[in-house]
């Protein structure tokens, strides 16, 4: 064929399984755009964006490429002088014409899949030669095999757990990872360095996330904080005798307990002092209070509810005497004493003040306790604890705003937080939540994609059946590896559809082209026309990702590890799996002239719409409705007559027997196709006729454009005239 015709084919039959695997695989990536993590959606995003782009590129750009080839080099390449490559002679370019060669012979792939593996594999005759015995008994083993393979993955991918340690950049030997777990092995006077110690900040009110040093935050730049909104009230009255008092109370119950109602220092996992850890309750108030009581510091306020050793100093000297407290050397009796140490050096990351234009302001006081739990605790029981603490923290604040306390406005702004722990136990949470979510959600697209590509619910079933089986084996290979579920883990999750996606794709569409009957037969042809572009695709992405297993950040060989079992499987089960099961369930065409019956209705295609219009009256265009109904099925002689609804009135239609399909609900599905093409047309108009179509008990009879191919001009003789009433 000329090249126009054979470009023009070329993009023709791939055209629709690229769009489809484009589509469903940017719609997978754009899945992990509903994260709140902005290394998630900004990764999706991304990735969406560019296959999109690669789509574009080979539509447009890859056929130009080869037109050039075409035209300058062509398939039989000479050296001409004054280029460097080899090329056509300037008289010769041009486009190869047709010289009416017949068409080539498929290659050994092809024949490969037609001749071996279908016989051998998928329907297993060939073990019995031609008696047919034992006729699709391979898709059945294939099919036990694969159980047996999905359970043992369902086993495993129930073991999965959420990750515990933050991400490392680096490989388990390297120093940098190995140093934290042989410092607290081996000096044994330093404390645990993955040990969580709850922070309890009082005097920050919040943080606006919408200005960033006078602009707006990038969600993107770790740098963007926000900025921090103070808390006025309580620096107002830290001061207050009663206050003081609220705040010894607070520290004494969160080491020590004794309040009634109130959650145990036990359950709250505070830590009991020891050799390693002297001082478990880091409280600035109770350390300035020894210090007052060693330095004579004003005490003189007393009545019902306070005596002189409830609290520290006297509001008027407050601000005066925690000055020199802080500028005073530590006491030696402290008992993590260090010497040439000030009390400034000792509590520096628990008291905030900022410098406001000249005055030295107090800003916050943050209250910390060490916990018996490490980074490692596992993340629902870290949530557990985090919500006990909110829940000791809430009943003190309640109990600020009771007489005994006095405060003059309630303790508000004060909350629970650590260096990164509890805010990980969430995260681990988040990362569950949206990796099975994204999951779902990547499956829904790639299922609705394939629904509107194909039309046949049967095949849009089956292929994401098979997708979301290999995100199990996915889940699976990772216990298998030793990993656990983290960031990496959830993208990659999500992206495993998209991933997978493609050679189902393919094959599903080579399958629904098919225009033999039995599913066997069209399960043959898929093979045999698609086969080698499967194999094809999956080797060359297969071999890109072995380049990612060399580099020494471990980001890329565990994504490179990941890219290569998902293509190897997504191969695998394309091949075996899913064509075992088409062999088996695949939707197959109907048979032509079968149980057809009087009242059932029709829906024509375009094309004999317009072949009617112009048979009725050639001068003049006449609307053909999309429905008809059967009037009589004459099947001595092979024909139907059909009652066709026109702007004329109702004609008569009598056509072979075998130009009508017959398709029940549950056959041949192609239900959102055709009913989108009817109601786009004639909904407003016989919206009552196509519904009664379409929820019809009986059989659905189907006029398809590839049905009635046999009504041409010949049958001209078989349309009657608009006098003429055939049967009554």
């Amino acid at each position: 064929a000329p090249f126009r015709v054979r470009i023009a084919e070329t993009l023709k039959v791939a055209g629709k399984a690229m769009s489809v695997t484009s589509a469903s695989t940017a719609l997978s990536f754009l899945a992990n755009a509903t994260s709140v993590f902005p290394a998630v959606y900004t990764f999706g995003v991304f990735c969406a964006l560019l296959v999109l782009s690669n789509f574009a590129s080979v539509c447009t750009v890859w056929p130009r490429v080869v037109a050039v080839s075409q035209y300058y080099i062509g398939s039989e390449t000479r050296i001409y002088t004054g280029y460097c490559c080899p090329v056509k002679s300037p008289g010769s370019w041009g486009y190869p014409e047709s010289d009416g060669a017949a068409p080539p012979e498929p290659g050994h792939v092809e024949v490969f899949f037609r001749d071996t593996f279908y016989p051998w594999i998928i329907d297993g005759s060939a073990f019995f030669g031609k008696s047919g015995r034992g006729k699709g008994c391979g898709s059945k083993v294939v099919l036990a095999v694969f159980s047996v393979y999905i359970l043992v993955s369902i086993i495993f991918a129930a073991m999965l757990e959420p990750d515990p340690d933050l991400p490392e950049f680096y490989p388990d030997d390297d120093n940098y990872i190995k140093f934290p777990d042989v410092k607290a092995e081996f000096f044994a006077r330093e404390d645990d360095p993955n040990r969580v110690f709850a922070q309890i900040p009082f005097g920050i009110e919040g943080i606006d996330q919408n200005k960033c040093d006078g602009g707006d935050c990038d969600p993107t730049d770790p740098d963007d904080r926000g900025t921090i909104i103070w808390d006025e009230t309580i620096v107002q009255y830290i001061a207050d005798e009663y206050v003081q008092k609220w705040f010894l109370d607070f520290c004494e119950d969160m080491e020590f307990g004794g309040n009634p109602g109130f959650i145990t220092p036990q359950r709250r996992k505070v830590y009991e002092a020891d050799e390693f850890v002297v001082r478990p309750v880091r409280c600035v108030w109770q350390s300035f209070q020894r210090w007052c009581e060693d330095n004579d510091c004003p005490r003189t306020r007393s009545d019902f509810a306070l005596s002189r050793d409830d609290y520290i100093v006297d509001a008027s000297a407050f601000y005066e005497k925690i000055e020199a407290f802080l500028a005073d050397s530590q006491p030696t009796d402290d008992p993590d004493y260090q010497s040439a140490r000030t009390n400034a050096d000792v509590w520096r990351d628990y008291i905030f003040v900022e410098d406001v234009f000249g005055t030295r302001v107090l800003r916050f006081i943050v209250i910390e306790a060490a916990l018996t739990i490490d980074t490692a605790f596992d993340f629902e029981q870290g949530i557990d604890l985090y919500e006990d603490w909110e829940n000791w923290l809430s009943s003190w604040k309640e109990l600020s705003t009771q007489s005994i306390y006095d405060f003059q406005e309630g303790l508000t702004f004060a909350f629970v937080t650590d260096a990164g722990a509890f805010h990980y136990f969430f995260l681990q949470e988040r990362i569950i939540q949206e990796a099975f979510s994204g999951i779902g959600l990547s499956l829904f697209f790639a299922w609705l994609v394939m629904l509107i590509a194909t039309g046949n619910l049967i095949l849009a079933c089956l292929a994401i059946l098979t997708i979301g089986l290999m995100v199990v084996g996915v889940m699976a290979f990772t216990v298998w590896n030793g990993w656990k579920l983290g960031v990496i883990e959830a993208v990659i999750y999500v992206m495993v559809v998209g991933l997978s996606v493609d050679y189902t794709v393919h094959l599903s569409d080579a399958y629904l082209e098919s225009n033999a009957l039995d599913r066997q037969k069209r399960t043959q042809e898929m093979l045999f026309k698609m086969g080698v572009s499967v194999v094809s695709g999956a080797i060359s992405t297969f071999g890109a990702s072995l380049f990612l297993l060399a580099p020494y950040v471990t980001f890329f060989p565990k994504f490179g590890s990941f890219l290569a079992f998902v293509v190897a499987q997504s191969l695998t089960f394309s091949l075996f799996f899913f064509t075992a099961a088409l062999h088996h369930v695949g939707p197959e065409h109907r048979r032509y002239g079968e149980s057809i019956k009087r009242g059932q209705h029709v829906k024509m295609h375009d094309d004999l719409q317009s072949y009617l219009s112009e048979a009725i009256d050639p001068l003049n265009h006449v609307v053909v409705d999309p429905v008809a109904t059967v009037r009589h099925a004459m099947e001595d002689d092979g024909t139907v007559l059909l009652t066709v609804f026109t702007s004329k009135g109702r004609k008569y239609v009598k056509a072979s027997i075998y130009a009508v399909r017959v398709r029940s609900q549950s056959g041949d599905v192609d239900v959102i196709n055709d009913l989108f093409n009817c109601c786009k047309r004639s909904f407003a108009r016989r919206k009552e006729e196509l519904l009664r179509w379409y929820l019809a008990k009986e059989t659905v009879v189907l006029a398809d454009v590839r049905d009635i191919l046999v009504l041409g001009p010949s049958y001209q003789k078989d349309l009657p005239s608009t006098e003429e009433k055939k049967g009554e």
